[in-house]
């Protein structure tokens, strides 16, 4: 027969305890994680955010202008031509209309649709 007496029960509570401790900082360790690489991926978004914007008022074509163009309010348009002509400058298309100088640009959709070079 095994027998259990209070000295066993206080280690193996010191043993749980110690085990919810390792549990605890792991946690903090993976939310730190996950902190650390959101906070360089929106700092990385912005920096090409404005890039982006730097990009509508120069003189370039549309493979410029919206590369990196994509998430979820930037979207690559036309300036006289239908938008969906343009939606593939920001994958890499390299022709008609995207070739064209001032055609495509990228526009963050949050806010209002203006290539900012009339003025």
């Amino acid at each position: 027969m095994y027998s259990f007496s209070g000295s066993g029960d206080s280690s193996s509570g010191r043993n749980l305890r110690c085990i919810n401790k390792m549990r605890l900082l792991s946690v903090a360790y993976i939310v730190v994680l996950i902190l650390t690489i959101f906070t360089q991926q929106t700092s990385s978004l912005s920096s090409s955010l404005s890039s982006s914007s730097s990009r509508q008022l120069q003189e370039v074509d549309g493979i410029t202008a919206c590369k990196g163009c994509t998430g979820t309010n930037l979207k690559c348009v036309g300036r006289t031509i239908v938008d969906t002509n343009c939606n593939a400058c920001a994958t890499g298309q390299t022709f008609w209309p995207c070739n064209l100088k001032k055609e495509c640009w990228c526009w963050d959709t949050t806010g209002p649709r203006d290539a900012g070079d009339e003025g």
